[in-house]
C-alpha cells in the first residue's frame, strides 16, 4: 500500500517532550527533513526549517538572541514567524 507523503506532512508529530524544550534552539529529524525547534519569548513553541536560507547552516546551532533566532555562520535573524 503507498502512503501519499503530502499526506503525511498534514498531520502533527510529537518531535520532543515539552520539558525539553527550552530557550535555546534544538535539532530534531521528522520525516526525512531538519527542523529546529525551541519556545518563543511567549513560551510557545516554535518549529521551522533547521537551514539558514542563505548558507543552508543550520540554525539550531545558533543562539536565542531578543527572542529570534540568530544564524551562527553570518548573524541573520529570524522571528517566530520566519
Amino acid at each position: 500500500m503507498l502512503v501519499d507523503a503530502l499526506a503525511l506532512r498534514r498531520q502533527w508529530y510529537v518531535v520532543a517532550n515539552s520539558s525539553e524544550l527550552g530557550d535555546s534552539p534544538s535539532h530534531v529529524r521528522l520525516l526525512g527533513e531538519d527542523v529546529v525547534v525551541r519556545r518563543g519569548p511567549d513560551s510557545a513553541l516554535i518549529g521551522a526549517p533547521d537551514r539558514c536560507p542563505h548558507r543552508e547552516a543550520r540554525l539550531s546551532r545558533g543562539r536565542i538572541e531578543d527572542g529570534c533566532r540568530v544564524c551562527c555562520y553570518h548573524g541573520w535573524t529570524f522571528g517566530a514567524k520566519g
